[in-house]
């Protein structure tokens, strides 16, 4: 994968490939720092693909401004509601605000 984002740096569904096998192996900051660097990579038409990603390893991580700050890029960009609240209850959830976490992933 890594061969792979230094030909082709743009391509966004390399990043979220990496990223994923970073969080597999345990390594969460090392999944953030690969979805941060191809945020700033690629062009526009990736740019959803890595912040969900992105969003979705902030969630899990526990990290709310991470989270709160990559949701607010993708509602700028028009991303689906209901994935980014669903992130967002997924987060709220992670953070141990069980009720508030639960209420946003009721209405999703």
């Amino acid at each position: 994968l890594r061969h792979g984002l230094s030909k082709n740096p743009k391509v966004a569904t390399l990043y979220v490939a990496l990223a994923d096998v970073e969080a597999r192996t345990g390594d969460r900051a090392r999944a953030i720092k690969v979805l941060e660097d191809g945020r700033k990579a690629v062009g526009a038409d990736g740019r959803s693909e890595v912040l969900l990603a992105l969003a979705e390893q902030y969630a899990e991580a526990g990290d709310k401004a991470g989270t709160d700050d990559t949701l607010a890029r993708l509602r700028k960009l028009g991303q689906d509601a209901s994935r980014v609240d669903f992130l967002h209850g997924l987060s709220l959830v992670r953070q141990r605000q069980w009720f508030e976490g639960s209420g946003v992933l009721e209405r999703v």
